[in-house]
């Protein structure tokens, strides 16, 4: 038998070559031993074959093969993304399912060994028969009668946890939600049967949403009899040593406990930047892992997350731990006290528990809890928010959530899987499901002894009520409800009775089910004034003693109401009307009412106080709160939330359809500007993705080099810059405190420390009604020859005109003398103003404030600016007009849109100064208001919308020709606030959406200091 150790050896220093010093070295210490030979270069390829996958190392010479047409045709191969020892990655697009695919193509030298390929089958094989969200998807093998062999697999955009930890080691937040999500990923997989063998960061994807994703089974071994593994000789060792468990390292036998070991080494590395153990070398580390402690972690690492480690890292599989069941119960509880923005003191305790410091803790304890008694007397004063934690982050979609009425456990539906109701414990418990799969369930209601859950699921389009165990033991038969699918929604369980909701077009009515007598009673009278609903959301609520409701009235009146059980006698509650979601009533007092509004710009949970009518705002955060649940006593609070940020992308529409992130942080980065240098302007934003105010939003000053994005620094508060050609200046908007008045127009130096200068102090800006139109529009644009003229729109005399657009000449210090060109009278606007390369002419675009009325391409001759406007091009009643900018050609690149109702259809149009006109092309559903000129390479970008299905199209100003650059294939993304590079990319914006169910523990007294009472 080899010696592991000289094996291992061997590989080692292979490892640390590339191209022809590798294969020289191997020639000379494998000479004479082909069979040495043939497993080194094996350990060679598993190592490398993550790092293939994501494209970590690619370059170099172009394929040593040609890579055929795969699936009879059914596979189209789109670029080369990475290349390693196991051979060479591609990007490929699955014309029969139309999905993103990655596709290994195995060299030639490894296809022809049989022991590999079946090695890679086995990974194949293992790997398609878990499926895990956190576990990367094995599509297909496929074995060419030519001998080559490529293996198709989930496309993974993000990184390496390897390439993340080159930068150092993690904050503690993120180390332990990403060392959580990978023990669910391993347990999921020893539940299976599966030991993965090759833990190691480099086998850890990090995605673009910042979820693990676990690759490479191409050394997993299974204690499934009827799953073969991979072939393993007595003594070989697969993986990699500096990870290894002991047992693994020495050539035994392992089991799952060994992949336990490798995730107690990374979650070391997460913590530290650096491994546990000093040496790597082989002989050493087996020395080490065998015998020597792990060094110890810093003591920032609270103490139950430096034991769990520790145990992970024991030197014999017996005292590690059994399972990661206990790991990540123990890491969720963990993960839940550091999410909230400030710890309790009890959290304090339990997370850093010293003997020392409890004594003086509990003295402090009894202090607040005698101010927390005479502040609950003080009961007129509003809730407060103390700490928040994530319920369920998957990434998938969860709603419906349901606090158990002693708030210990929270029902959701999550599509993971498939449409199921699943329950979790707060104290840091997974979520399980108690339901099998179905095509659709919804709005669970929690018995008042918290031992069962109604729920609703659908069957042949209506709506079935079905009640369960917190066990999964179903109580009962289904039973039909009177009403659709989408118009029952249950509402609350009281005693023996199950209220509901029941939609009839614009009107709502309350039922419930009785179910000792098994009937349903109508509940709300006819008379009575009558609340919204909808599948999901739930816009009453019945007090505990069923004497009263609340809920959210129907147009006109809407707002916030009280009524009787029977919706009579109802009144208004005094707060402002409109944009509130699913009120509920908070604790049995029957004084305070919870619910949702957006009366701060974005949607918060609220509290009104009925007996001093005092409202005031519960949270307020990024996280969009839609529907919410409360337990009894009304101290915890869950909720639905809908997460949308937006980050800039680029993509190389010349050189393939694949997109690159630019930016990953945790605000929306928007609205992109580019000069003619490279220089890119965006703003920065906390909050939702269409937002134009500059409350709470930065300019960015930053560069475009090397295809990629290089941030530089914020210039100040402001929204939708636009940098001039020369990259010297900016303008950009600010909004005052008035949300009626027109924006300010500023502009400044990016290079100078001299502050920004108001231009002017009414811009015209075009509304939002048009949510992927950059909100500048085109009716502000710099001058072509630099940044001395600047062109807009603003509002003319209160009389007449109704606009003007204005040139604008600065000086060194910023001083504008202004020129009024042009002004629109009555209902007219300019939303649209281009000026050719030469500054000779002004294109702008005439038509009425309405979408959809027709309007003009006009001319101004900027060398005669007294000339009357030269009309070149007209739209008729039902059409809207675009300019987009001009050519190298001198010519006009104009947009003529339908109305879609009438046609979808949007008319691309060169045109001459002198008014001569070609029809380009026709494109269907292209959003005129989206589409950017690229005139270096004569081609129009813009956002096609057809059957609800939003692509980014490229048109071919010369030739007519259209193609899609970026498919929408995910929900929850926008295209627009497009910018193109001098060197062809083009960036834009994508806005994700994440829907998750987030706790918020509550106190109903004011906050004597940060800790207590703090908001998000």
């Amino acid at each position: 038998m080899r010696d592991p150790a000289i094996l291992q050896q061997i590989f080692q220093e292979a490892l640390h070559r590339t191209g022809d010093e590798r294969a020289a070295y191997l020639n000379a210490t494998c000479a004479g031993d082909p069979e040495l030979l043939e497993e080194v270069e094996s350990l060679l390829a598993t190592a490398t074959a993550t790092e293939t996958l994501t494209g970590e190392g690619a370059g170099g010479s172009p394929s040593p093969f040609a890579l055929p047409d795969l699936g009879g045709g059914r596979y189209e191969i789109q670029r080369l993304i990475g290349r390693g020892g196991m051979g060479q990655v591609y990007l490929a697009r699955d014309r029969q399912l139309d999905r993103v695919v990655a596709i290994k193509a195995i060299r030639p030298s490894l296809a022809s060994k049989p022991e590999f390929v079946h090695r890679l089958a086995t990974e194949a094989r293992l790997a398609a028969s878990v499926d895990h969200p956190f576990i990367c998807k094995v599509h297909e093998l496929i074995q060419r009668d030519d001998g080559q062999v490529f293996f198709v697999m989930e496309y993974v955009e993000g990184q390496t946890l390897r390439t993340i930890l080159k930068k150092g080691p993690l904050d503690l937040l993120t180390a332990v939600r990403l060392a959580r999500e990978l023990a669910e990923a391993l347990r999921f997989a020893h539940e299976r049967g599966l030991v993965h063998r090759d833990i190691k960061p480099g086998n850890v994807m990090v995605t673009s949403h910042g979820h693990v994703k676990v690759m490479d089974f191409g050394i997993a071994k299974t204690d499934r009899p009827e799953e073969p593994a991979a072939a393993t000789r007595p003594g070989q060792i697969l993986g990699t040593p500096a990870y290894m468990s002991p047992e693994q390292a020495a050539g035994r036998p392992v089991d799952h406990r060994s992949d336990i070991f490798s995730f107690g080494m990374v979650f070391y590395e997460c913590l530290t930047g650096d491994l546990p153990f000093e040496s790597l070398s082989t002989t050493e580390y087996r020395h080490q892992a065998a015998v020597a402690p792990p060094r110890p972690l810093p003591k920032r690492v609270p103490q139950r997350v430096r034991k769990l480690v520790a145990r992970c890292l024991e030197k014999t599989p017996e005292k590690r731990y059994a399972s990661l069941e206990p790991v990540q119960a123990e890491l969720g509880t963990v993960l839940s006290v550091l999410s909230a923005t400030h710890l309790s003191l009890w959290q304090r305790i339990r997370l850093a528990p010293r003997p020392w410091l409890v004594a003086g803790l509990l003295v402090a304890i009894a202090g607040v809890a005698t101010i927390f008694v005479v502040n609950r007397i003080r009961a007129d004063r509003p809730s407060q928010l103390l700490t928040q934690q994530p319920v369920v982050t998957w990434p998938s979609v969860e709603e419906s959530s349901r606090v158990s009425p002693d708030g210990t456990t929270v029902a959701f539906v999550s599509n993971q899987g498939g449409p199921r109701l699943w329950i979790r414990l707060l104290d840091g418990n997974e979520p399980k499901p108690i339901t099998a799969v179905r095509d659709a369930i919804k709005t669970p209601a929690w018995s008042p002894d918290g031992k069962q859950l109604a729920y609703l699921f659908r069957n042949e389009g209506r709506a079935w009520l079905q009640i369960i165990s917190v066990w999964g033991e179903l109580a009962g038969t289904a039973r039909p409800l009177g009403g659709g699918w989408d118009d029952v929604a249950l509402v609350r369980w009281i005693g023996q009775r199950i209220y509901f909701s029941v939609a009839s077009g614009t009107q709502s009515v309350l039922w419930r089910h009785d179910i000792t007598r098994g009937v349903d009673e109508q509940v709300t009278h006819s008379s009575g004034k009558r609340f919204t609903t909808s599948a999901a959301t739930v816009n009453v609520d019945v007090r505990q003693d069923e004497a009263r409701i609340v809920f959210v009235a129907e147009r006109p009146d809407e707002g916030l109401w009280l009524a009787d059980l029977d919706g009579r006698n109802a009144e208004r509650l005094p707060m402002p009307p409109g944009s509130m979601l699913t009120p509920r009533w908070k604790g049995s007092d029957g004084k305070r009412i919870l619910y949702v509004t957006i009366e701060n710009g974005q949607p918060d949970i609220w509290e009104y106080r009925l007996d001093t009518g005092r409202k005031a705002a519960v949270t307020t955060s990024p996280l969009e709160e839609e529907t919410i649940d409360m337990s009894s006593s009304g101290d915890l609070v869950v909720a639905d939330t809908v997460e949308q940020i937006a980050h800039l992308w680029a993509v190389d529409p010349a050189g393939s359809a694949s997109s690159v992130q630019l930016t990953n942080d945790s605000r929306s980065d928007l609205w992109p500007s580019l000069s003619q240098t490279g220089r890119l302007i965006f703003h920065r934003r906390k909050g939702s993705f269409v937002t134009y105010s500059t409350r709470d939003t930065e300019l960015v000053d930053a560069r475009w080099t090397d295809f990629r994005l290089v941030p530089g620094a914020v210039i100040g508060s402001g929204a939708a810059g636009g940098v001039s050609a020369d990259g010297r200046r900016v303008f950009y908007l600010r909004w005052t405190d008035n949300p009626a008045d027109f924006p300010e127009l500023w502009v400044k130096d990016l290079d100078s420390p001299n502050q920004p200068v108001k231009l002017w102090n009414q811009f015209w800006f075009p509304g939002n009604h048009v949510n992927t139109w950059a909100p500048m529009g085109q009716n502000a644009v710099w001058g072509p020859r630099g940044s001395d003229e600047l062109y807009f729109v603003r509002p003319g005399p209160s009389t007449d005109p109704t606009f003007e657009i204005v040139r604008a000449t600065l000086d060194a210090n910023l001083k504008a003398t202004m020129h009024v060109l042009a002004a629109a009278h009555g209902e007219q606007r300019f939303p649209d103003l281009a000026v050719s390369d030469d500054g000779s002419f002004l294109a702008v675009v005439r038509t009425n404030r309405r979408l959809y009325r027709g309007g003009t391409v006009e001319l101004l001759d900027l060398g005669r600016p007294e000339a009357p406007p030269n009309v070149v091009f007209e739209g008729a009643e039902g059409t809207q007009l675009y300019v987009k900018g001009w050519t190298r050609r001198g010519t006009i690149v104009a947009l003529r849109a339908f109305r879609p109702d009438v046609k979808n259809a949007t008319e691309i149009w060169e045109i001459d100064p002198r008014g001569k006109r070609r029809l380009i092309a026709v494109e269907a559903g292209l959003l005129g208001m989206t589409a950017v000129l690229d005139p270096v390479r004569d081609r129009l970008f813009g956002t096609s919308v057809t059957n609800d299905l939003s692509t980014v199209r490229s048109v071919s100003i010369v030739t007519g020709t259209s193609k899609t650059v970026v498919a929408n294939a995910l929900e929850g993304i926008t295209f627009g606030g497009y910018a193109v590079t001098n060197d062809g990319w083009l960036l834009y914006m994508r806005k994700d959406t994440n829907h998750d169910v987030w706790a918020f523990s509550l106190s109903d007294h004011q906050a004597a200091s940060p800790s207590q009472g703090a908001k998000r």
